[in-house]
């Protein structure tokens, strides 16, 4: 079993450089990477990347972390796209996943968490 295997990285910045190695090598240790940056189409080169490593990776869309909306409508199209590839999953491996609930993966803190 890889370190990071059933662990799911948020990673802004993959279309190049450091984040683009970060989300290499967090999927190399199993984990599902949900990347975004700018530059959309260099974001979605390195979830081909990953996909020819043998890895999961996820880029919802263009990613501008100076813009609220923007940050928040990622971290949703992650958790969405999560959701439904953790049902596919169910029904292939129902017994693999069958302790774990399908909002568990991802949390994102947010006002409410923080009273």
């Amino acid at each position: 079993m890889k370190r990071l295997e059933g662990k799911v990285a948020l990673i802004s910045g993959t279309a190049r450089g450091q984040g683009r190695a970060a989300a290499l090598r967090f999927a190399a240790e199993g984990a599902l990477v949900v990347g975004g940056d700018l530059p959309h189409e260099e974001a979605a080169e390195t979830r081909r990347l990953i996909a020819r490593e043998g890895g999961t990776a996820l880029s919802p869309g263009p990613l501008d972390i100076t813009d609220k909306a923007s940050v928040r409508s990622w971290v949703a199209g992650g958790r969405r796209r999560l959701r439904r590839r953790r049902r596919r999953l169910r029904q292939r491996r129902p017994d693999r996943f069958a302790h774990q609930p399908a909002h568990s993966a991802l949390r994102v803190r947010g006002r409410r968490d923080r009273r």
